[in-house]
């Protein structure tokens, strides 16, 4: 008789427990459904803006052009943060970013929800990293890179 209640009581219990779980996965889920699109479109319009800016970087790195930033621009990109060890330009990298949000946003939302927001989080770690390098380090100010 103490075996069956014991286990009644486990039955019970593990079922209870997984029972919130479901429903806050439908909720959240039913609830994602409505604005993930807007917030889709949104973040791809974002990361097309960082693949053309990121581009142009990029170009000016290996081409020496610099004609639409004059607030430093070209110091940074001439500075010694703005390439790696191997002579990619900072910038490649950052393209390479942005364009993996943009397929990322443009994707399956099922498929691409978790990859999405692992890489948007570490860019924006990243970021937060770089802007302190360029403006506690370096003491520049450059239009482009806080774009």
């Amino acid at each position: 008789m103490r075996t069956t209640r014991v286990l009644l009581l486990l039955f019970v219990g593990a079922h209870a427990l997984q029972a919130p779980l479901r429903r806050h996965r439908t909720c959240l889920k039913a609830s994602q459904s409505n604005e993930e699109p807007a917030t889709r479109k949104a973040v791809a319009a974002v990361a097309g803006i960082g693949v053309a800016e990121t581009a142009y970087l990029t170009y000016s790195k290996l081409t020496g052009v610099q004609g639409l930033c004059a607030s430093g621009c070209g110091s940074v990109l001439e500075g010694p943060y703005a390439q790696l060890p191997g002579g990619v330009p900072l910038a490649a990298v950052g393209l390479l970013a942005y364009a993996a949000v943009l397929f990322l946003a443009l994707g399956d939302p099922e498929k691409t929800r978790k990859p999405l927001v692992a890489l948007t989080s570490a860019m924006a770690a990243a970021s937060v990293c770089l802007v302190g390098l360029l403006l506690f380090w370096l003491n520049q100010t450059c239009v482009l890179c806080f774009g």
